[in-house]
């Protein structure tokens, strides 16, 4: 009998903490729900306050763009009115809406008016020809008279099909004073207007001027006048046609957006679609279900949007391409999940150890067991498995092995940015920011890193195209085991950075555990260097390691870990031993070393706890480990709940050091029986779930004292009857294989 499966570790993936639509400088904020005209923020205003005040009685409530009802509003004739703005001088501002309309005729229908024609400053937003229009002007004053700036305008394609549309206008005041002699001022004035619709950018248009005034004038500019009132669905002037379509989610916001806020805006409340990959689908291959899935990954994740998740079942998958450059290349904000059997309707219900799903360079399938650069069967790999570029953010990559990556290719820094590559580093994780400002990100969870290769880095690393600055990524490692994996002059995974460029490196690496891997001139496992050139600080990296076990590695001099001005590296709750050397850290640099917090450190270097950590065979901890219970919480951070088995994070109150908790109700368990029994989900609310492939003979549930509370053979036990604790859960199959496993009740 086989029952669905969750394996807890998986749990972890769900609680990603996204980015969330910007709040700061949020001063109006219309969701229309139910038809209320209550702001969701309400800051006292210059004039008026935030609530809208009606006009009419036509205008009725209606679903908005994911469908959901009572959510929207159409106008129908109808108009609002709120107060003007808190500041009195706003130099930047942004509005952000949704319309869905039909209309298409020359008048302009008035969506936003916050104009002031006495001064001439403000903006309007409105319809015309079915197409938006944001019309926007600054002024200034010297000694109270006042002078405009041009009127801006900008306008989008057509948008009147029916459906929703997200409209973003802003404004952004860049100018410059430059003393004179130490009497006067110039004045560069520069405002930026720029329009975005579904997040794409519509157009930027600059408009400014240059005024030199004494210091004993007075001066002053402003894009919006503090007392002119928002009204929506009209015009001040009331000359002008009413916007009679729909709107929803109109907020208004004395600050300007990054693309990133425009996108979340875009993307809020939009609800999830799952795409699968099965690799031996036979279906019609377009993603809609298991048995139409997907049978190339990489369609998958170029199809994605952000807000969808792509669900892999078992099997092993390679890049598309015989070229050795050919990767995964993961796209912005794409969720990646593997450990799926095929059968799964939700996430929590996969199952990565039993369900092994690879992500592999091996593009012939050749490979024999010498894990080394130059092995002749690693020879077709790719250099990279899975490539980030460019400015890719926000990615997830969850549940897979990762392995046969050979970054033994070239090198070329110079050209164009955007063709530029460093193909030694990063055999299983390359990212490539390669325009200023780009800032790739990815969480990488409940993964295995195995058999990758790299003549400079063996798994994971970036490169920052040359000759351009203002560029950062951060790389999270959580749930992650790295072995056997062989890097050349550096380490398996590499995070550098210069701040004299701005180029940032930022991570963390937690409950993760490095074993049996080998640098032949470097550091086994990590090498974490902040360059100093072109006057750069140890600032241009920002690294935490968390409870990780590193033992069993291979690197030169017994080198574990080499930092370059390392001193914002932080290890915490962390296991460094039986490497071959009691001096695992290579420290370099006039800018200091890494810090060590309750992490032990064999020889003790670096104020490092010099004690054996007494380990099990597969890393965990023996019972009568000096790490038990000595670790520090307040180094875990928010919502670290489990360790790298996937069990309670924290037992009897204090966490222990390394990638694996100690709990000694967990060790009561038959070698084999844990392969052939998985229960599901633990902790657990109430309802227990178990998987096999053998007949189920009994089933038991005691208490810690030892009573027996229920009984059966049953794979599903609901016990959300009983209060919240921990219990033992007995499992027996007709062959004979049985299994203690302790259970946390909710």
């Amino acid at each position: 009998m086989k029952s669905k499966l969750l394996l807890v570790l998986s749990v972890l993936s769900t609680l990603c903490s996204w980015a969330q639509i910007p709040t700061s400088g949020l001063i109006k904020d219309y969701k229309f729900t139910n038809g209320v005209l209550t702001s969701d923020v309400n800051p006292t205003l210059q004039l008026g306050n935030t609530t809208l005040i009606p006009t009419g009685f036509l205008r009725t409530v209606i679903s908005d763009r994911n469908n959901e009802a009572d959510k929207a509003i159409s106008l129908n004739g109808d108009s609002f009115y709120a107060g003007g703005t808190s500041g009195t001088a706003v130099n930047k501002y942004a509005i952000s809406f949704w319309v869905k309309t039909t209309t298409n005729e020359s008048p302009k229908r008035y969506i936003l008016d916050q104009y002031q024609s006495t001064n001439n400053v403000g903006f309007t937003v409105s319809l015309k020809d079915g197409k938006v229009y944001f019309n926007a002007r600054y002024n200034y004053n010297v000694d109270g008279v006042y002078t405009s700036g041009n009127m801006i305008e900008i306008f989008s394609n057509t948008i009147n099909d029916g459906q929703w549309h997200h409209v973003v206008c802003q404004v952004l005041d860049t100018t410059v004073a430059t003393p004179i002699n130490g009497f006067a001022t110039n004045y560069a004035i520069n405002y930026t207007y720029s329009m975005y619709v579904d997040k794409i950018l519509i157009n930027t248009v600059n408009d400014g001027t240059n005024i030199g005034l004494f210091n004993s004038q007075s001066y002053g500019r402003r894009a919006i006048h503090p007392t002119q009132p928002l009204l929506i669905g009209r015009s001040n002037d009331g000359a002008n046609l009413n916007y009679v379509d729909s709107i929803d989610q109109i907020r208004y916001y004395e600050t300007t957006f990054s693309y990133n806020d425009i996108e979340e805006l875009f993307n809020e409340d939009k609800p999830i679609t799952v795409l699968y990959v099965d690799v031996n689908a036979s279906g019609s291959n377009d993603g809609t279900s298991w048995s139409n899935a997907y049978t190339d990954l990489q369609t998958a994740i170029t199809n994605a949007s952000g807000t969808d998740e792509i669900w892999v079942k078992s099997g092993t998958y390679k890049p598309n391409g015989t070229l050795r450059t050919s990767t995964f290349l993961i796209a912005d904000k794409r969720k990646i999940y593997g450990g799926f059997n095929g059968t799964e309707t939700t996430l929590s219900q996969r199952n990565p150890k039993i369900n092994i799903t690879t992500l592999s360079g091996d593009l012939n399938e050749n490979d024999n067991s010498t894990i080394i650069t130059t092995e002749a069967t690693r020879q077709d790999n790719t250099y990279h498995v899975v490539s980030i570029r460019g400015n890719a953010r926000n990615s997830i990559i969850d549940g897979f092995i990762i392995s046969g990556g050979n970054a033994n290719g070239p090198t070329l820094t110079t050209g164009t940015a955007s063709a530029q590559y460093y193909h030694t580093r990063g055999g299983a994780i390359y990212i490539n920011p390669y325009t200023s400002g780009d800032a790739p990100s990815v969480v990488v969870r409940n993964c295995v890193f195995q058999n990758n290769s790299g003549s400079d880095t063996g798994v994971a690393s970036a490169y920052f195209a040359n000759g351009l600055n203002n560029m950062s990524y951060r790389l999270d490692f959580d749930a992650c085991v790295f072995k056997n994996n062989f890097s050349g002059t550096n380490a398996q995974v590499l995070y550098a950075g210069a701040s004299g460029y701005n180029w940032i490196a930022n991570g963390e690496i937690k409950n993760c555990l490095f074993n049996n891997n080998t640098s032949t001139s470097g550091a086994s496992c990590l090498y974490l260097s902040a360059s100093t050139a072109n006057s750069g600080n140890q600032t241009g990296i920002n690294i935490d390691v968390i409870n990780a076990t590193f033992a069993s590695n291979t690197g030169v001099s017994g080198i574990v870990v080499r930092t370059d001005n390392g001193s914002n590296v932080r290890f915490k709750n962390s296991i460094i031993y039986n490497n071959g050397s009691n001096a695992p850290f290579n420290i370099t640099g006039t800018l200091g070393g890494p810090s060590l917090q309750n992490t032990i450190s064999q020889g003790g270097q670096i104020s490092g706890l010099n004690v054996d950590p007494l380990l099990n065979a597969n890393f965990t901890l023996q019972a009568t480990s000096p790490a038990i219970n000595t670790g520090d919480n307040a180094a875990l951070p928010a919502n670290t709940n489990f360790d790298l088995a996937g069990n309670a994070r924290i037992v009897n109150t204090t966490v222990d050091k390394g990638a694996y908790e100690y709990d000694a109700a967990l060790s009561i368990a038959s070698p084999n029986g844990s392969s052939v029994f998985s229960v599901y989900p633990n902790p657990t609310n109430g309802l227990i779930t178990i998987e096999t492939n053998q007949e189920i003979k009994s089933v038991k549930l005691f208490s810690l004292d030892g009573k027996l509370l229920l009984e059966g053979q049953n794979s599903n036990l609901q016990i959300d009857n009983f209060p919240s604790g921990i219990y033992m859960l007995y499992l027996e199959s007709v062959n004979g294989t049985t299994l203690y496993k302790k259970i946390i009740k909710n």
